[in-house]
This record gives structure tokens, sequence and C-alpha cells, in this order.
């Protein structure tokens, strides 16, 4: 069975809701007694690496039955736009399909991390890819790339929209070596305006807190509040 050893957090983006919800638990039924909900599983699973280095998404697929996750998260590949080739391109979109299928059948859906290092580095290879991919069953997280300007970020964000599931929440500050996280209400200008973009998505979807500042429960509190106050103004 594969396993994890990342925790992230994820506050709903729905109004309805107003809890703190861990993505990870050791037994699925422990997580929903204590009225948090799993609502994916952030799998370290690469389209086309993880087979050839014999781990199949059947383990991950499991893993997740196991948690009661709707969603699994999956790497667009291992290497990079600029160095991928039209036939990698196509194994990637392929093997997109194969394993979307396989967690279909287990009423599971599949998302994309939108990360440098794969094909979901920029926003017009992550978009190509979707489309190309144009299965019911694939949907892609996002969060901003720190290394453009906001209106590249936002402009990536509503290319992806349609098939937007949840978004990954952080805020990092300087370039290169300097840069560094900073509490997330400092990101107030940013993240207020991603927001507003993703709650047009049409289906149901998270805002989660992947890293804080420090790394301390204290900080994953404030931020936790901070990120609450902005949903609810996104939400209306």
């Amino acid at each position: 069975m594969a396993k994890s050893t990342r925790e992230d957090t994820a506050v709903t983006q729905a109004p309805s809701y107003s809890y703190v919800s861990s993505n990870y638990s050791p037994c699925g039924v422990t997580t929903q007694v204590r009225v948090l909900r799993v609502v994916f599983y952030g799998s370290h699973y690469r389209l086309v690496r993880s087979e050839e280095e014999k781990q199949p998404f059947e383990w991950t697929l499991e893993t997740a039955i196991a948690l009661g996750a709707p969603t699994i998260r999956v790497w667009a590949g291992g290497v990079g736009s600029a160095d991928a080739s039209p036939p990698y391109r196509r194994r990637v979109e392929e093997e997109s399909r194969r394993v979307a299928a396989l967690a279909a059948a287990e009423g599971l859906s599949i998302a994309y991390e939108f990360q440098g290092g794969t094909l979901t580095d920029t926003n017009a290879s992550a978009a190509a890819l979707l489309r190309a991919v144009d299965h019911e069953n694939v949907r892609t997280y996002w969060q901003p790339n720190h290394d453009e300007p906001l209106g590249y970020n936002l402009d990536g964000l509503r290319t992806v929209l349609p098939w937007l599931t949840h978004v990954h929440v952080h805020h990092f500050g300087g370039d290169g070596p300097e840069r560094k996280q900073f509490p997330l209400g400092e990101g107030h200008e940013q993240w207020t305006r991603y927001l507003e973009v993703a709650a047009a998505a049409e289906r149901e979807r998270f805002a989660l807190l992947e890293f804080v500042a420090g790394g301390t429960v204290e900080q994953l509190g404030d931020d936790a509040r901070v990120l609450k106050q902005w949903l609810n103004q996104a939400n209306g």
C-alpha cells in the first residue's frame, strides 16, 4: 500500500462549512468521527515514472479508497514542459486517461499537481495537457508560481478554472535563495484576488493550507482564521 509522509490542511471554500480539515489520517473512519473531512489523497504518484519504477497506480488507488478520499493527486510526469518531447507528452496523456478510468471505476477522480518539473509547470502547458486528455475524471489543483507576477498567476487560474478542484494556499516572498515564507495575512493583495477567481468554479473546491511560516501550530491557527475570512468574502 502506498504511503505519504506529508500533511496538508484544508479549509472548505463552501460557505456552509467553517472547519479545518486534514486530508491525511491513519484511518478514514477516525477522520470522519472527529468531524474532519478527507477531501483528497495527496499522493506522489507520477504519471509514466511511477509505473517505470514498479509503483503501480493500483497501490495509490487502494490507499485513497481506505482513506475515503474522493480525489487523488497525481503529478503530470517527471519532465518539465520545456524538455518534454511530443512522444513523452502523449505518454502522459495516455497514462492520465488510464488511471482516470481506474479511479472512476471506484467513484474517485484524479487531479494534477500544478507544479514545476512536470507538464503543468506553465499556464500554457497545463491547459494544453488538460485539453488533450479531455477526460471528465481528470482535474487539476492550482497554486501560484512564485517566479511570476500576479497577472500571470491570475491568467493561469482563470485558464484552468473549468478543471479546478482545489487550491494550495501559502505565501512566499523574495527571490531565489532569499525567498522565504511569510504569514498568510501578508499575502492579502494576491490571495483575495486568487480566491475571488476560484470562487467562480462550478464544482465544490477547497483551499488547502499546505505550508505555514515557521511550521508552528500557532501560525497554522492564525493562517486558518485569515483564510476563512477571505473565503467568506470570496463566497459573498
